[in-house]
């Protein structure tokens, strides 16, 4: 805190010396464009500002769930208690109470997903992962599939990490087309056959897990990152949302209600 001097004389004659503090310009972090990148809010359900796309045959679809705490899904990693998200990350936001829980056993092109607006110039991009113990002892494998601003930041089977530990993954997208711009995580179980059996009576598709938090997109300064031309998803993207892009609609609606109408 800066201090300034004041001297007041009206009083008796007497000069009467005293102390103003005039408080510093506080520096202003980057704002991350994600809505709700830390899955903050209820647990057991779809974190506020996301979709789900895709299917899940057993019927787990991915909700957040909180940290430090043995319960069962919806609200818990099946007893696993995960720990808060310690990565070295970008994020301009903290880990806070929630992560988001992949846990079916049974998912094809399993997405949660939302839409930011951009506007040309270069973004830092990321996320984190964790991969859960009990989850790493299943027999079958789960693959997670991260796309952020028209990056692919991550493609990887839970085979491949080692479990108990939190991950970062970042990038850097440059925007050349203003517009709404996919951050996608696709999660399935590659073991699961085409017609998987809903009830899944003897456990035979059991899969691992994956949890994610901190999503992050924000200006960066440095002009550079991955070359990105078009605000348009590939048809790729857009099979990988599967039913789930009904909600986009309403989303886009709401977002654009927040900007004050500015789409």
């Amino acid at each position: 805190m800066n201090m300034k001097i004041a001297k007041i004389s009206t009083i008796c004659g007497v000069i009467v010396t005293i102390a103003i503090g005039v408080a510093a310009p506080a520096s202003a972090g980057p704002v991350n464009l994600v809505i709700n990148g830390s899955f903050e809010g209820a647990t057991g359900v779809t974190p506020a500002g996301w979709t789900v796309g895709g299917s899940a045959f057993d019927h787990y679809p991915p909700v957040a769930i909180a940290y430090n705490q043995t319960g069962l899904y919806p609200f818990g990693a099946q007893g696993e208690s995960v720990p808060t998200d310690n990565a070295n990350s970008l994020s301009p936001n903290a880990a806070g109470s929630n992560g988001v829980y992949f846990v079916s056993d049974e998912a094809k092109n399993l997405s949660l997903y939302q839409y930011v607006y951009l506007t040309p110039g270069s973004y830092d991009i990321g996320f984190d992962s964790y991969d859960t113990y009990n989850g790493s002892v299943q027999p079958n494998d789960a693959t997670l599939t991260a796309e952020i601003a028209g990056v692919q930041l991550a493609n990887f089977s839970a085979s491949s990490v080692s479990p108990g530990s939190w991950s970062s993954h970042a990038g850097e997208a440059q925007i050349q087309t203003a517009g709404e711009y996919l951050v996608s995580f696709v999660f399935n179980t590659p073991d699961t056959p085409a017609n998987p059996d809903p009830s899944n009576p003897n456990g035979e598709y059991n899969a691992k897990d994956i949890v994610i938090d901190r999503a992050y997109v924000f200006s960066a300064s440095n002009g550079g990152g991955t070359p990105i031309p078009s605000a348009v998803p590939e048809p790729a993207s857009v099979a990988l949302l599967g039913a789930g892009l009904a909600g986009v609609a309403a989303l886009r609606r709401w977002r654009k209600a927040v900007r004050g109408g500015n789409d």
